[in-house]
């Protein structure tokens, strides 16, 4: 059943303690303890009082807490004192470096003696020097020297050869039936090996010496190749053209050249008359 509060008549549930109305205790209040304000004025009884000379007393009649005394907080304040002392002196003593032992004392730490033993060592087996002058050790006998045989070049390079009789010896003559093919055979030999004199004698006299046919020129400019000229093939096309494919490098750039030769007979001989190549 509802639970009526006495000083205003407002209903509350039937467990409620204090009415929602006015906030007062209902009937069936039961106090658990001391209320707030209860326990304030106890506390109040109990703060000390000011005397005439400025100390503090408690009330008459209320016994004193331990932190109230002045023994209290006096053996407080000698505790501290000697907590602080005593990790003072634990602190020296943990980081007290050993002093050096004395020169006289015949227990010297292992440190200390290792370089003497050391030197002590070095010392007593450190060999004499002796008075006579030093015997010097004989020459080995020469290796004998082992036979010197050339290898042949390799595939795919021509050897640089700058004179003519070094010429007739890396770029030997091959004979061939057709004279027009041996003629552009022979004059381009002699152009892989930077020799104009040499490739100026395959060329009609009415064109030797002039512009690219010119002696000096063509050992300057197939000299100064990175990679030597080097012949691929050589086949004939007519009776008067000869196709020749080489190739050759200049610093970086490689040139894979085709070229047409044409050839007419001059006093019983087969020369090179026009040249049209891509490179």
């Amino acid at each position: 059943m509802p639970n009526l509060c006495e000083h205003c008549g407002q209903s509350n549930r039937a467990s409620a303690m204090f009415c929602i109305g006015c906030a007062g205790k209902l009937p069936g209040f039961e106090s658990s303890g001391p209320s707030a304000l209860e326990a304030m004025k106890a506390l109040s009884t109990r703060i000390p009082s000011a005397t005439s000379n400025g100390e503090m007393e408690p009330s008459q009649g209320e016994p004193l807490l331990p932190s109230e005394t002045k023994v209290f907080w006096l053996q407080l304040g000698a505790a501290g004192m000697a907590m602080s002392i005593g990790f003072m002196a634990w602190f020296l003593h943990a980081t007290a470096k050993p002093s050096a032992p004395s020169g006289g004392n015949l227990m010297q730490s292992p440190q200390a003696t290792a370089p003497q033993l050391a030197t002590k060592d070095f010392v007593a087996v450190a060999p004499r020097r002796s008075s006579s002058p030093p015997v010097p050790a004989p020459d080995p006998a020469p290796a004998p020297r082992a036979a010197v045989r050339s290898l042949p070049a390799p595939v795919g390079k021509a050897p640089l050869v700058k004179s003519a009789a070094a010429t007739s010896l890396a770029l030997p003559r091959e004979s061939s039936p057709d004279p027009q093919v041996r003629a552009v055979k022979d004059f381009y030999r002699a152009l892989s090996a930077a020799d104009g004199r040499t490739a100026a004698a395959f060329v009609v006299p009415a064109k030797r010496g002039l512009g690219a046919f010119n002696e000096a020129n063509m050992s300057r400019f197939y000299g100064s190749f990175e990679r030597p000229l080097l012949i691929r093939s050589i086949r004939p096309i007519d009776a008067s053209v000869v196709e020749a494919k080489y190739s050759y490098r200049i610093s970086r750039t490689t040139c894979e050249g085709t070229a047409f030769v044409e050839t007419e007979r001059v006093g019983g001989a087969t020369l090179i008359r026009r040249i049209r190549a891509n490179c």
